[in-house]
């Protein structure tokens, strides 16, 4: 799992180097989008939060369900 969103964290990276800055909710929504069906429920809860989530906080609750399941 880390090694999955830090790749993304990366690409972003990247892309902001070169100037073409990323959003935040992009790539939260493209970790998001990328798992599998088990992590459904916690990604509803992560996208109807009205709080907003950083990709850390995202990446430390993926990574303790990862444990869990």
């Amino acid at each position: 799992m880390r090694a999955y969103t830090m790749q993304i964290k990366q690409i972003c990276d990247l892309l902001a180097s070169c100037e073409s800055p990323v959003l935040v909710v992009e790539p939260l929504t493209t970790i998001l989008d990328g798992l599998p069906p088990e992590y459904d429920p916690f990604v509803a809860v992560i996208s109807i939060s009205k709080d907003p989530y950083n990709v850390d906080i995202v990446v430390s609750i993926l990574v303790d369900v990862k444990t869990h399941i």
